[in-house]
């Protein structure tokens, strides 16, 4: 109730109240916060979901007796486990990681698009931002043959036999 209260009040700030609809205040707002540590862990953990699905299909190992068996990788121990959970919980739980209707994911959607750099010039105009600055590769050592150490050199590059999956 007071974060709903304090919500609403922000939003009536910022002139943005109109455009919520009636029905958001009459629902129960179900609220969970916690610390999500600091900015490069919380981007860490939402680009999962913003720039692909939480759980591939080729994690889900097995559906048995109305039961699903998936691999998954915690982020600390980066060490493969298996976890098998009734299948509607499995689904209560993947379906929290899916975006909301209408939030696209962030590569395929405007000014964000690679195709869009033109309306992102323009989006960093407007905003007073300067231009990005390319992004220098840093210089790397050459490889080394693993058997007399001499440096590798690039002869030519082979035709691609087929298109990638």
């Amino acid at each position: 109730m007071i974060f709903r209260a304090k919500f609403r009040d922000g939003l009536k700030t910022l002139g943005l109240y109109d455009l919520a609809p009636a029905s958001v205040w009459k629902k129960g707002w179900v609220i969970h916060s916690e610390a999500a540590g600091r900015g490069p862990e919380v981007i860490r953990y939402l680009a999962r979901y913003v720039y692909r699905v939480a759980l591939t299909n080729s994690c889900i190992v097995s559906l048995k007796n109305d039961r699903v068996t998936f691999r998954y990788q915690p982020s600390d121990t980066k060490i493969w486990k298996s976890m098998t959970l009734p299948a509607l919980v499995f689904m209560a739980r993947f379906l929290q990681h899916v975006l909301p209707r209408r939030f696209p994911k962030v590569r395929y959607y405007g000014f964000l698009h690679p195709r869009c750099r033109h309306k992102l010039k323009a989006v960093r105009k407007q905003l007073n931002l300067l231009p990005a600055l390319p992004v220098a590769d840093e210089p790397h050592s050459p490889m080394l043959c693993p058997h007399c150490q001499a440096p590798l050199m690039l002869i030519g590059r082979l035709p691609r036999v087929r298109a990638p999956p």
